[in-house]
C-alpha cells in the first residue's frame, strides 16, 4: 500500500495546515454530498452505476429554479460510457417493469433543453412506454436532442394517442435501454416537461420541471479525506466515526473489506490531502510550512491473518521530499501511543499524511490524537486556537489559554495545587516533566468565570 505515498507526491494542493494539524483528535465530523438527485424522479444516480453520478442538480432553469443535467461519464480502466437518465416509473433488473398512474390521453411532449453534444451522432433520447393491465402495449424511444444549444430551446416528440393505465415517461443522454452511448463529457439539461394532446395542455407528470431535490451524504472527519464519497452508494464507506475514543468524544475507524464484486481487498483510507483516482498521483498534498520536531498520537489495530495497518507523512518542498515519518501497526486491543521524530532537510511547503487499515478484509485500525510536536508549531499557533488546554494528553510540555486575564492552577485528584500562575495574557507553555503520569484536573479562572478542564499526563 505504501507504493501509494509515493504516488502522492504531485504539484496538486489543497486544504491549508499551518503548524498543528486541524482536527487531528477527529472529534469533528461533517455530511459529505455523494450525489443529488431528484425525489419524485427515479434517476441514474440511485441505479447501479451510483457511485459515480452521471444526474446533477442544475440552477441553470428554464422556469423555477433547478433543471436536471444528464451527463455522459467516462469510467473504468478501459473508459466507458455511464449515461444519465431520469424517469418516473419503476425500473427492475431487466429495464422498466411499470409505470405511475396516469390515464389521460396525450400525444404529444414538449420540453426546454441546452445541450452540448460533442459527436454528429449523439443524442439524448425521450422514452415512453405504456402500461394496461400491468402489460406493456407501447414501447417509444425516440432521439430528440442532438447539436449543441446554448439557449434554452424546445424540443418536441408526437407520438400516438393509445390510452393507458399507466406510464413509465423517462430522458436519458443516449439510451442505455439498448446501450446506445453518447461521447464522454456530453451533457443536456432538461426543464418544463409538457404533455400535449393536440394543441391542448392536459393533466401534467409529476414535478415537471425538476423542483423537488434531495441529496445522499456520508459523514467524513472535518479537514480529512476518505473514499466514502465514492463507496457510499454500494454501502462500502469504510472511515467510520467511532466513539471508541483515545480522548474525547470520536476516533477514526479505518476498516478493510472485501469487495463483494471482484473480491478485491478496499482498504480503509485516510488522507490529509484531498483523493482524485483519476489522476496517476491520487494522493494531493496540502500546504504546510511549520517545521515540527516530532509526530504523535494513538491507535488501536485488529490484524487479519498477520496483518498491520499503516500510517506516513511526507514533507515536502517544489514536490521533493525533505523529510519523513512512518509508523507501523501492530495488534493492540488497548490504545497505545506512537511518537516520531522528525528531521527535516528544509522547510517544507506541503505534506501527505497516508493511513491505511492494511491488506487484508476484516482488519480494522482506530486512530485518534495526532499531533506535532515541537519546533515552531508555536505558542502563537496554539493561541490562535479554540481550545482551554493542549496537547491533552501531554508529556512534558502542555499549553494553557484563555481570552484575556487569566490564572490556572493544575490539581491532583486529591484536591492538591501542584502549579499555579496569575496574571497571564492570552496563553502559556506550562512545564508537566515533574508531574507523575495521570489525571489532573486544570481549574482556569478568568474575568471572575472559573473553568475546568481534565488533563491527562503520559
Amino acid at each position: 500500500m505504501y507504493s501509494l505515498i509515493a504516488c502522492a507526491i504531485a504539484i496538486h494542493v489543497a486544504y491549508s495546515q499551518n503548524g498543528q494539524l486541524q482536527n487531528g483528535g477527529f472529534e469533528n465530523w461533517s455530511p459529505s454530498t455523494v450525489y443529488d438527485f431528484p425525489i419524485t424522479w427515479g434517476s441514474s444516480n440511485q441505479g447501479p452505476q451510483g457511485m459515480i453520478p452521471t444526474t446533477f442538480k442544475s440552477t441553470d432553469a428554464q422556469v423555477g429554479t433547478y433543471s436536471a443535467e444528464l451527463r455522459s461519464v467516462a469510467a473504468g480502466p478501459n473508459p466507458d460510457s455511464l449515461s444519465g437518465y431520469v424517469f418516473h416509473g419503476t425500473l427492475g433488473p431487466g429495464g422498466p417493469s411499470a409505470g405511475i398512474p396516469y390515464t389521460t390521453v396525450f400525444n404529444t411532449v414538449k420540453f426546454q433543453y441546452k445541450s452540448s453534444m460533442l459527436a454528429a451522432s449523439d443524442s439524448a433520447y425521450v422514452i415512453v412506454i405504456r402500461y394496461f393491465g400491468g402489460l406493456p402495449i407501447e414501447f417509444i424511444s425516440i432521439p430528440a436532442i442532438g447539436g449543441s444549444h446554448a439557449s434554452w430551446t424546445q424540443g418536441s416528440v408526437t407520438i400516438t394517442s393509445t390510452p393507458q393505465q399507466e406510464l413509465f415517461i423517462g430522458f436519458a443522454i443516449g439510451n442505455p435501454l439498448n446501450g446506445t452511448l453518447v461521447s464522454p463529457g456530453s451533457w443536456v439539461r432538461i426543464d418544463n416537461i409538457q404533455l400535449y394532446n393536440g394543441a391542448a395542455t392536459v393533466a401534467n407528470i409529476p414535478d415537471p420541471s425538476f423542483e423537488a431535490w434531495d441529496a445522499f451524504t456520508v459523514e467524513n472527519p472535518d479537514n480529512w479525506n476518505t473514499l466514502n464519497t465514492m463507496l457510499a452508494a454500494a454501502s462500502l464507506e469504510n472511515v467510520l466515526k467511532s466513539t471508541d475514543a483515545h480522548s474525547g468524544n470520536f476516533a477514526a475507524q479505518l476498516n478493510s473489506m472485501a469487495n463483494p464484486n471482484t473480491g478485491d481487498t478496499i482498504q480503509g483510507i485516510l488522507s490529509l490531502g484531498a483523493i482524485d483516482l483519476t489522476l496517476p498521483n491520487p494522493f494531493i498534498p496540502s500546504p504546510y510550512n511549520a517545521i515540527p520536531t516530532g509526530f504523535n498520537g494513538y491507535y488501536k489495530y485488529s490484524g487479519n491473518n498477520g496483518d498491520n495497518g499503516a500510517l506516513q507523512v511526507v514533507f515536502l518542498k517544489n514536490g521533493n521530499p525533505v523529510g519523513s515519518v512512518t509508523e507501523t501497526f501492530t495488534n493492540q486491543t488497548a490504545y497505545t501511543a506512537f511518537s516520531s521524530p522528525i528531521i527535516l532537510l528544509d522547510t517544507p511547503d506541503s505534506l501527505v499524511i497516508l493511513a491505511s487499515s492494511g491488506n487484508n478484509p476484516g482488519s480494522t485500525l482506530l486512530l485518534d490524537d495526532l499531533s506535532f510536536t515541537g519546533g515552531d508549531v508555536s505558542l502563537e499557533e496554539f493561541a490562535a486556537m479554540d481550545v482551554s488546554v493542549y496537547p491533552n494528553p501531554a508529556q512534558n510540555q502542555v499549553y494553557i489559554q484563555s481570552i484575556g486575564i487569566f490564572s490556572y492552577e493544575i490539581v491532583d485528584m486529591t484536591g492538591k495545587i501542584l502549579l499555579a500562575e496569575n496574571n497571564l495574557n492570552q496563553a502559556t507553555a506550562v512545564n508537566i516533566s515533574n508531574l507523575d503520569s495521570g489525571s489532573y484536573l486544570v481549574r482556569i479562572v478568568s474575568n471572575s468565570k472559573s473553568l475546568i478542564k481534565t488533563l491527562v499526563i503520559d
